[in-house]
């Protein structure tokens, strides 16, 4: 009898749960005015610097990597990041559509990995610019759902929940923070997204929020994860920081220079093959 009343509890809490996501789905606000409370409410500053931690998971048989990352934005579209490890340093810089990145003074050609778009987030501060972006990265927003991520509700922008086979971006209904963002979708029905974001554990610093770790996810599976250390809003940076134009030009110098030493017999050898080693585990992105 116990157990019987327990069943018809639980059924009765569930059906009381599709009620409620029903009810409430019955007026859910346009994709515009979810965006722009997303906005206010982050306050995002005009500069930021933070120090991030990096744990990457190139393959389950093999020991995670760890990497210890320095961020640097300023508005509108002005980003910059650093890598250093004991024998190699990555540099990245994007500046009003220019961008180059700088692996130990070599100069890597092509498209960023695709999760290095988990920042521009963080470098649009108004509603017309966050839509615009979106626009670009194939999200359709003129669509909002009701959705749910583990315990909390979430506005969907972009698919009707629980699509996952379009490109959407989740914010959370109560604080409208973004805390999951599908950058490819699924390639079909009931299969997870191909590569998404998940921004946890959101921290008021000073007068802005960041989230204290951000997730990466190919296929299901968690690859690389960033945890906030530290970090200074409106820090004073000075403004060749963020010129791409002069580390395309630092790089093509210490190209040369290896080159010659690779020549002349020297460890440049071992050095390529570092840098190899690195960019099949960060710049892949992929397993």
């Amino acid at each position: 009898m116990f157990l019987f009343r327990l069943v018809v509890k639980t059924l009765a809490a569930s059906a009381l749960v599709l009620v409620f996501l029903a009810n409430a789905g019955a007026y859910i606000p346009p994709a515009p005015f979810i965006i722009d409370l997303m906005v206010k409410n982050r306050q995002i500053p005009e500069q930021l610097r933070a120090t991030q931690d990096i744990t990457i998971y190139p393959d389950p048989e093999k020991e995670p990597g760890k990497l210890e990352q320095k961020v640097y934005f300023r508005l509108p579209d002005s980003f910059r990041s650093e890598i250093s490890t004991d024998n190699l340093v990555r540099i990245h810089v994007s500046n009003r559509g220019s961008s180059a990145t700088v692996l130990d003074g070599e100069l890597l050609e092509g498209r960023e990995p695709w999760h290095t778009c988990y920042k521009d987030l963080f470098l649009l501060n108004s509603r017309r610019a966050v839509i615009k972006y979106l626009g670009r990265q194939g999200v359709e927003t003129n669509v909002s759902s009701l959705g749910r991520l583990d315990r909390n509700l979430v506005y969907v922008i972009g698919a009707r929940y629980p699509d996952e086979g379009e490109k959407q971006l989740w914010i959370d209904k109560e604080s409208f923070y973004p805390v999951r963002w599908i950058v490819t979708p699924a390639q079909k029905a009931g299969g997870p997204p191909v590569h998404e974001i998940r921004y946890l554990d959101w921290e008021r610093a000073q007068n802005t929020l960041y989230p204290g770790k951000i997730e990466f996810y190919e296929n299901g599976e968690k690859f690389q994860v960033m945890v906030i250390d530290n970090i200074e809003v409106n820090p004073s940076l000075p403004g060749d920081l963020f010129d791409a134009g002069a580390l395309r030009r630092s790089a093509s110098k210490t190209s040369g220079g290896r080159q010659e030493q690779e020549e002349a017999g020297g460890a440049g050898g071992d050095i390529r093959r570092q840098l190899e080693e690195f960019k099949n585990i960060y710049e892949s992105g992929s397993r």
